[in-house]
């Protein structure tokens, strides 16, 4: 396997790793000697949508991040078909493979950015506690992910 589908494989695995099973939102309390940490990954939003809507001004938030997830999961699929051979973009789109998956990477990444930048993030401590709350490593597995997809378009010309 040529370097620039490996490198595409490779990027198109995380992207689905990061919105399936990695954390986009964490929110973590702790103090004394208990600590609690609670984390949802990009599809998990969805879930949470109903029960945030009696709070519109974070709902919002985590409604664009789900759909963020979804294309971002979306992208890393066509990453992997692309990078096996399976889909053929040429015929398809009737443009170069290069060109689309550089597209596709470039989207992902920022599909993933989006969704960073919409999740409410907030920290607080006070007598002995702590709570934090905000975007999960999953986010930036995602954009890089998405980055190594442009990458390897790139490298393939």
């Amino acid at each position: 396997m040529e370097k620039s589908k490996l490198l595409g494989l490779i990027g198109g695995i995380l992207l689905l790793l990061s919105v399936v099973l990695l954390p986009w939102y964490t929110v973590s309390v702790g103090g004394g000697f208990m600590s609690m940490s609670v984390s949802v990954s990009g599809l998990q939003l969805l879930t949470g949508i109903g029960t945030l809507s009696s709070y519109p001004q974070i709902a919002g938030g985590f409604g664009i991040a789900m759909i963020m997830a979804v294309l971002a999961l979306l992208g890393g699929i066509a990453a992997i078909l692309a990078a096996l051979s399976v889909v053929k973009f040429e015929s398809i789109l009737k443009i170069k493979e290069s060109m689309a998956m550089m597209a596709i990477g470039a989207l992902s990444a920022v599909f993933c950015i989006i969704g960073m930048l919409t999740l409410p993030s907030a920290g607080a401590s006070a007598m002995g506690m702590s709570a934090t709350a905000g975007p999960g490593f999953g986010l930036y597995l995602g954009i890089i992910g998405g980055a190594l997809v442009a990458v390897a378009g790139f490298m393939k010309k």
